[in-house]
């Protein structure tokens, strides 16, 4: 003959007198509330990563577009450069 017994366990507990007590109806909704935000970032972080893919593979083959104001041989600075002191035409 098998005995079984079954611990009883009490958690207790403790608030601050300066914390707000709330009610185990709102403890349920908040936690339904954050399982909602869970699914959402988990659903917005497959998107994500899917497009991320599909812009990978749309970009394989493909040269990476140059910027439309820059001349193609000079880099960026010193284009910028050049532009701080061209000269200004006389009648402005």
């Amino acid at each position: 003959m098998a005995v079984y017994s079954e611990a009883l366990t009490i958690e207790v507990y403790t608030v601050d007198s300066d914390e707000p007590v709330i009610g185990n109806s709102e403890v349920k909704e908040l936690e339904e509330r954050v399982r909602e935000l869970e699914r959402i970032l988990e659903r917005t972080t497959e998107e994500n990563e899917f497009l991320r893919e599909a812009l990978s593979r749309a970009y394989k083959n493909r040269p990476v577009p140059r910027p439309v104001l820059l001349p193609e041989d000079r880099p960026v600075l010193s284009s910028l450069a050049e532009l701080k002191h061209k000269p200004k035409p006389h009648g402005s």
